[in-house]
């Protein structure tokens, strides 16, 4: 008997406004078939496979790794033990699934130019006399924040002081982030303290950056937003406040992947001419817009954070008031010449 099929197709719900699935949800969707006639069916099989894989070249030899997280394989329709085909009606007919994702460190959905990690849903037709027919949908999945890194919705306060050639003085500057983690499209505010104690004029920057982090090689970092500030004079002390708006479409970050990971952080640097410009890197956790389970933010925690940051900034500032600057400027450099015709000049 020939079987045709009229429709064979693949359908899931959403979970949310994203279409976003994340581990321990649970995929409901159907299988839908429709024949002209009666028809015979060996099997119909439904898979779901996820796992991760990247490739790269040394020279001329390509090499290849891959991690799976799961295999699973279930029949919907199955012939008899003694291969009797089941005979299907006539019209239309719905098949309904279920399918759990494992409610473990599984990858977060990527794909790039030398690798990438996929979650599908796969549907495999069997029918007497002729070849399978499949049915392929790729689920976009996005892992749970890890929440054992350590102080993740703890504030973020590092300082840096560097001392400059030739006697031209120092500087310390204090950078504060009011914690680890982000959600997609959330505002970050981050804060610049420079303590300038030098001859040298400063142009506070602040990056946000990302690096993709493969197996057997570690790509350029690449630049997400940036934001400049007016400079910081000589012997002067500044406060700088930047607020980040991250984009909804960054992808999260993704560290539970021992092939790929995806990491970001702010930058935030004092371009210094002539010299190495004195540069604080705070890491940064991207979560994903949707509600998922995290270390609740603690406002106290934050609040006592900033003002320990602050209660330090005044210090610097009664040292910094309490220290006596230079009366006048140096000397022009046309004083210091020395006339080789003339006599010996000791202005300088």
């Amino acid at each position: 008997m020939k079987m045709t099929v009229k429709r064979f197709s693949l359908e899931y719900d959403a979970v949310n406004g994203k279409n976003v699935f994340t581990n321990g949800d649970t995929v409901n969707g159907r299988i839908i078939l429709q024949f002209s006639k009666d028809s015979k069916v060996r099997a119909l099989v439904l898979f779901a496979t996820g796992g991760a894989r990247v490739e790269w070249h040394v020279d001329e030899e390509a090499f290849c790794l891959n991690e799976k997280y799961y295999n699973i394989k279930h029949y919907i329709l199955q012939e008899s033990r003694e291969d009797v085909p089941v005979v299907i009606g006539k019209g239309r007919h719905v098949f309904p699934f279920s399918f759990k994702f494992p409610d473990r460190t599984i990858s977060t959905s990527f794909k790039f130019e030398h690798g990438r990690a996929l979650h599908e849903l796969r549907v495999q037709l069997k029918q007497p006399k002729t070849r399978s027919r499949w049915i392929t949908t790729v689920i976009n999945f996005v892992s749970k924040p890890n929440v054992n890194i350590p102080r993740l919705m703890e504030p973020q306060d590092v300082s840096q002081v560097k001392t400059f050639r030739f006697g031209s003085g120092s500087v310390r500057m204090n950078v504060y982030l009011e914690h680890k983690a982000y959600k997609q499209g959330e505002a970050l505010r981050v804060t610049l303290r420079v303590n300038n104690l030098s001859s040298r004029i400063l142009r506070p920057r602040f990056v946000l950056c990302s690096k993709l982090v493969v197996y057997a090689q570690i790509n350029e970092p690449h630049k997400i937003l940036t934001e400049r500030s007016s400079v910081v004079k000589p012997y002067r002390m500044e406060t700088v406040t930047k607020v980040f708006s991250i984009p909804d479409n960054l992808t999260p970050s993704n560290l539970n992947c021992s092939l790929v990971k995806l990491e970001y952080w702010m930058k935030v640097y004092l371009d210094t001419p002539f010299a190495k410009s004195p540069t604080v890197k705070l890491p940064i956790v991207l979560l994903p817009s949707f509600d998922v389970p995290t270390t609740e933010r603690s406002p106290a925690s934050a609040a006592a954070a900033l003002e320990t940051f602050e209660s330090r900034f005044q210090t610097q500032r009664i040292v910094q008031q309490a220290s006596p600057l230079p009366e006048e400027p140096p000397p022009a450099y046309e004083a210091c010449v020395v006339d080789p015709t003339g006599p010996p000049a000791y202005s300088c």
